[in-house]
């Protein structure tokens, strides 16, 4: 881990600290098992994010405006979050058309979660596809 982005998660509460390093590692995990090349990790915008090759980058933060949420964030003008709302109407609370709101308490490898990662770290290989391929 760069040290940037050690610093910046040394930033956040433990509770909220402990949760951004669950949702990365659950990240690195997706993009390692489905060989989806090299993950850049920086900060963009003060917020920690992750890219790979052919992927959308995907945002991560917390805010002590809603403390017992994490956010995900992914690019607006990409079909992500739309199609997101379509398959998984009930599985997430949605911000806008670029923010999933998951609880702090609860960020896991279920399976909606890790889709929707996986579908952002590929998306140029599926853009073009109805539902996004899936």
């Amino acid at each position: 881990m760069e040290e940037s982005i050690a610093s910046k998660l040394n930033t956040y509460p433990t509770d909220a600290k402990s949760a951004l390093l669950q949702l990365r590692k659950l990240i690195l995990q997706i993009a390692n098992s489905e060989s989806l090349g090299p993950v850049t990790e920086n900060l963009k915008w003060s917020q920690l994010s992750y890219s790979c090759p052919n992927g959308s980058p995907l945002r991560i933060d917390w805010r002590p405006d809603s403390p017992q949420t994490i956010s995900l964030f992914f690019h607006c003008r990409t079909k992500l979050i739309a199609t997101f709302k379509e398959l998984y109407p009930n599985d997430f609370r949605y911000l806008g058309n670029r923010e999933v709101l998951l609880s702090i308490n609860q960020i896991s490898a279920k399976p909606e979660l890790a889709h929707c990662i996986s579908v952002a770290l590929r998306y140029h290989q599926v853009k073009d596809k109805p539902l996004l391929g899936l």
